[in-house]
């Protein structure tokens, strides 16, 4: 989300507010009415927060600047490497090989590497998988090396037995995107796999020289690696029967403490309970830790400590099946204040915010909030042609079809509520790629991003001009490739939604 203070109805104005995307406060904003004279205190109340230097926040546009920043990184990582990502491409061998390379250098003998995937996006086969990818760098550098593969406890019993392949995950995904190299920390919403690197749009901010925040992330992610399987090395004679999964996966996969290897309904409720108060204690440390900062911005705002930082970081996260709502109560909190709902002003000026997401998929909670709103609302999602399932085999064929429906049910409430011309709604659509760009993170502002997936954003607050304007030419960037829908669209004859496709996205909504 962007959300610019301005008169026009314009993609880009000085006083930048972008939250979820980036978040950069004006320099004149009627305050939240609890702390008068701070701009969207509410937020730092919610999460954790972390001092940035603006100079220090890089704002990456193209795929290939993704993937070489991904190169470098590896490459120059003295001490730790993370990458956590929905699943690693089968194509991509030569990160494999990159990771391979850096832990061979003898002039980097403490570098570690750690791995978090998803669980059944990462064991996917028959062929080349995540899993298969990464077992050679364990079985060389087994001290070295730690693969984490998270499954939702939501999925399991006779439901996994005979659910096939890809189907299993509607049910919940590890679908966090943050690639970390010693200080430096990028987040995203692209995953490892080759359309990412070259043409499959996305958003990527990397934080460099960044302790307290790659810190804040290490753990996170060491969090949940705490409930997740790990990938061990086979043997070569080692057969799938000998495998210490409970699962049919041919890997060697050793479920976390919290789970025997039974999925009876009463071990996945318990590894539920054991994972939500692992991430509880992991919210409640890191929100105690940065108390201090949060006082000194909640008093004076941006600077007020002395420290000379311009920019505040505040990362949130969002995992429905375990208890935790921070992204989902920021975005809320954002909306609600630039929607003149707590604090903010409906008569002097109004918002334009900008949302972005690949899948168009609003929960009512958000959905409400664009509907019943004195804010603007620029839209921008993925034309048919640009969704990532546009032409896919099997069931998924049909998935741009129950997006173009929902976002046509979208479409016919804005303009019935009587806010047709304020919130539009934009379709990017660039020959030959796909769209895939949401905020500053892994979530897109769908119902399962809700309460299924796990996703990690941040917020950015910034008060310095050079990143305001940076975030602002990113956006733009992004709209140059895109039209805004109008009700002629839905009359195309690639448009109509087959009767069932309807009906089926109005059954499975919550896993859209």
């Amino acid at each position: 989300m962007l959300a610019n203070r301005t008169d026009q109805h314009s993609h880009a104005d000085r006083h930048v507010i972008a939250s979820a995307f980036s978040t950069a406060a004006p320099q004149k904003v009627k305050a939240d009415s609890n702390q008068q004279g701070v701009p969207f205190s509410s937020v730092y109340e919610l999460a954790p927060v972390f001092s940035v230097k603006a100079d220090n926040v890089e704002i990456i546009d193209e795929p290939s600047q993704f993937f070489n920043t991904i190169q470098k990184g590896i490459g120059s990582a003295r001490k730790n490497i993370v990458l956590a990502s929905l699943y690693l491409g089968a194509e991509e061998g030569r990160l494999v090989d990159a990771l391979r390379q850096a832990l061979l250098d003898p002039s980097r003998p403490d570098l570690r590497v750690n791995v978090l995937i998803d669980y059944f996006r990462g064991t996917r086969g028959p062929g080349v998988s995540s899993a298969s990818l990464l077992e050679p760098l364990l079985r060389e550098f087994p001290d070295r090396v730690t693969v984490s593969l998270y499954h939702t406890p939501a999925f399991g019993g006779y439901m996994k037995k005979v659910c096939p392949p890809r189907f299993n995950e509607a049910f919940g995904l590890q679908h966090i995107k943050v690639y970390m190299f010693d200080g430096d920390v990028m987040l995203s919403g692209a995953n490892l796999n080759t359309d990412y690197f070259v043409d499959r749009q996305d958003r990527y901010v990397m934080f460099r020289d960044s302790s307290d925040l790659a810190q804040y992330f290490n753990d996170l992610i060491r969090t949940i690696s705490g409930f997740s399987y790990t990938l061990a090395p086979r043997q070569p004679s080692t057969s799938s029967s000998q495998s210490s999964s409970p699962s049919s996966s041919p890997f060697n996969l050793i479920p976390p403490p919290a789970l025997t290897a039974s999925t009876h309904s009463r071990d996945r409720s318990r590894f539920q309970s054991v994972a939500a108060s692992s991430m509880q204690d992991f919210c409640s440390r890191w929100f105690q830790s940065t108390r201090r900062l949060r006082e000194n911005l909640l008093e004076g705002g941006l600077g007020a400590d002395g420290s000379g930082f311009d920019t505040v970081v505040v990362p949130a996260i969002q995992m429905g099946q375990l208890g935790v709502r921070q992204d989902e109560e920021v975005m809320v909190s954002i909306m609600d204040t630039v929607g003149g709902r707590t604090g903010g002003d409906r008569d002097d000026g109004k918002w334009t915010v900008n949302l972005s997401s690949g899948y168009l998929n609003f929960p009512p909670i958000y959905q409400d909030r664009i509907v019943d709103s004195s804010a603007r609302y620029s839209v921008l999602t993925a034309a048919p042609e640009a969704n990532g399932f546009f032409n896919s085999k099997g069931v998924s064929r049909h998935l741009p079809a129950a997006y173009t429906y929902l976002e046509h049910q979208l479409f016919q409430l804005l303009k019935s509520a009587g806010r047709g011309t304020d919130v539009i709604i934009h379709e990017y659509k660039r020959p030959g790629w796909t769209f895939h760009a949401k905020v500053i993170g892994s979530s897109n502002f769908g119902q399962r991003s809700l309460e299924r997936d796990l996703e990690a954003q941040a917020v950015i607050v910034t008060r310095n001009e050079k990143l305001r304007r940076r975030l602002t030419q990113n956006l733009e960037f992004l709209y140059q490739d895109s039209t805004p829908v109008t009700a002629d669209t839905f009359d195309l004859p690639d448009r109509i939604v087959h009767p069932m496709v309807k009906l089926s996205a109005r059954i499975i909504s919550s896993m859209l």
